[in-house]
């Protein structure tokens, strides 16, 4: 049996978990309103602690959260393949009984690739087990962190990861499989996209629970910082990254249209991937679905994309009556969504 990360690990019997999931992956929100992820060139000013020997350094972008690393461990910052690899592994650890250890099997390295949507090739495969190299050293301090006391240190995700055979064995940290537990998570569906600032975005959006809703008055300059566009030709990269997200929300059932604003602002406008499916699904676990109702909710959901398509197709601000439609609409989905 040989070790990635040169840490032996005794044996633990698990079933190994099959490709077909059974619920999406559910992510604390905390690391959804501060993603993560950042581009593979980003440039870190890391520094060196004796006292404590490991090196540290402030998230690019993102001064409120630190990174640190032991002193001989490969150190960056996490990019959206390591962020990636992190979220399929906590998946699959969610579909563990709840008595059974944190420990995850894939049956091929070629599994993780074919989730992930990456060419099967050496290289691809190489990349996988650096993230999980990466994972088993990375150390996150999050003083931003909402529910806990001032801040929080996240350990390393990966405790162990070995290959055996063909396939893989992660060990994964409790505390991260613990994050969901006082219910402050999302549904996320995978794979996110393949790009640090177009991930980060999707991830923020979908955080925000918005159902045909607007989000007015964003500044461009904060949103790309915080996405992780933190160099020069910000304004085209962040347009790039929300053309991404446009094409990732359209392909999971979702809408997402922006446009940039005088004075460096942005409007987005989205419409949740779950939003139909969610109110669908509250109905589906009833003895008997009104089937009245869902027709409600699928006029809704209709009704809030046409009208979104028609305002951004016009690029003009919604006048006062467009406004109150919309304000309808969302009491409608929430009178809907409560019952």
């Amino acid at each position: 049996m040989e070790t990635i990360n040169g840490k032996a690990a005794p044996e633990k019997s698990v079933d190994v978990i099959s490709e077909k999931k059974a619920r999406p992956l559910r992510l604390n929100r905390n690391l959804m309103n501060f993603p993560l992820a950042r581009p593979v060139r980003t440039r870190v000013p890391w520094k060196y602690s004796k006292r404590k020997s490991r090196w540290w350094a402030d998230l690019p972008g993102e001064n409120r959260i630190r990174l640190r690393f032991p002193r001989n461990a490969p150190r960056r910052a996490p990019t959206d393949l390591d962020m990636s690899v992190l979220f399929l592994v906590l998946e699959e650890a969610q579909q563990l009984p709840k008595d059974a250890a944190a420990v995850v099997r894939f049956p091929t390295v070629s599994a993780v690739l074919k989730r992930l949507e990456l060419a099967l090739d050496q290289k691809a495969r190489d990349r996988v087990y650096d993230a999980l190299e990466m994972l088993s050293h990375i150390e996150i301090e999050s003083k931003c962190w909402y529910g806990a006391a001032g801040s929080l240190t996240l350990p390393p995700p990966v405790l162990k990861c070995e290959r055996e055979g063909r396939g893989l064995r992660v060990e994964i940290d409790p505390t991260w499989t613990a994050l969901t537990k006082r219910g402050y998570f999302v549904p996320v569906p995978l794979p996110l996209p393949r790009d640090a600032a177009a991930q980060n975005l999707a991830l923020m959006l979908l955080a925000r629970n918005l159902t045909g809703c607007k989000w007015e008055g964003c500044d461009r300059s904060t949103l790309a910082r915080k996405v992780g566009i933190t160099r020069k030709n910000r304004k085209a990269r962040l347009q790039a990254a929300l053309e991404r997200v446009e094409r990732w929300f359209s392909k999971q059932g979702g809408v997402v249209k922006f446009e940039f604003k005088p004075r460096g602002r942005i409007t987005l406008g989205v419409v949740q991937p779950w939003a139909l499916e969610e109110a669908a699904a509250t109905y589906d676990r009833q003895e008997v679905a009104p089937q009245e109702e869902i027709d409600a909710t699928e006029a809704f959901c209709e009704a809030v994309q046409q009208e979104s398509e028609r305002w951004w197709k016009a690029r003009a601000p919604l006048e006062e009556s467009d406004e109150s439609e919309v304000a309808e609409y969302e009491v409608h989905y929430d009178e809907f969504a409560d019952k």
